[in-house]
């Protein structure tokens, strides 16, 4: 409704009050849809910097990330630095929308040396009707003293490395020096074979009385002169000698054993 003014000073008003109807004309808006995952729209220039980068361990390093931009500046909210080996607190935040800017200011305390990430913004910038990203350098930290103890960490990892390989490099030369004497020599197990008689093979054989009853006992019947199954026995010494291992582990000494 609208009251036209030559009577508008009456006390009587709803008795001269006049109707009019007004009509606009219908405006179609055409909104383009925005890029997925973009809630910024406008410019922006995104900033961080610390007060020092060499620091000892356990002290305070502060770090100040702005968002400068006609946007909305409280994009920076969705900005949290994520610092690995170190601990991040919040000092306090700054909002200026005459300055278009928002600040903050973060604490941050390690024993070691550590990397703040780049800080990245994506945005809808409608004058170029274009996605952009303003980002950060990654800064780094360093821990005054760290440095030495990686270093000395990394001689002790160096001084365990070349003691394994040493001990690794033995092993080799060992086992190959065996392999070769092993050569030399007669085994035990050919040694028992080219037995003929049982006094021979009693004589090779006793040497390892006590290592397991039954061989024993197949030893003992050697003494036995008139034990007609000679070939037998030594058959039966042979495979218990095999299954006992004793033929590996008794070889290199058996050529002094064989003098017994």
């Amino acid at each position: 409704q609208i009251i036209d003014g030559l009577y508008k000073n009456f006390d009587n008003r709803s008795k001269y009050t006049k109707v009019f109807s007004l009509k606009a004309k219908a405006i179609t808006l055409e909104v383009k849809k925005l890029p997925n995952n973009i809630t910024a729209i406008g410019k922006y220039r995104l900033s961080a910097k610390v007060d020092k980068s060499n620091v000892q361990a356990g002290e305070l390093v502060t770090l100040t990330i702005s968002l400068y931009g006609d946007g909305n500046i409280q994009n920076l909210d969705a900005i949290m630095p994520h610092i690995n080996n170190a601990t991040t607190y919040l000092l306090y935040t700054t909002l200026s929308k005459r300055q278009h800017l928002q600040t903050k200011v973060y604490e941050i305390i390690s024993d070691q040396s550590y990397h703040i990430p780049s800080f990245e913004l994506h945005y809808f910038d409608k004058e170029d009707s274009l996605v952009k990203k303003s980002s950060t350098n990654r800064i780094t930290v360093k821990i005054d003293g760290y440095l030495q103890e990686e270093t000395n960490i990394i001689n002790n990892q160096d001084k365990y490395f070349f003691f394994i390989l040493a001990i690794l490099l033995y092993r080799y030369l060992y086992s190959n020096f065996i392999r070769t004497r092993v050569k030399k020599e007669p085994t035990l197990i050919k040694t028992v074979k080219s037995c003929r008689i049982k006094s021979d093979l009693y004589k090779k054989t006793v040497v390892y009385l006590g290592r397991d009853e039954e061989l024993d006992s197949l030893i003992y019947q050697l003494e036995d002169e008139s034990e007609p199954k000679f070939k037998l026995i030594k058959k039966e010494i042979i495979k218990r000698l095999i299954k006992l291992r004793l033929h590996e582990r008794d070889n290199l000494l058996f050529t002094t054993k064989d003098t017994l």
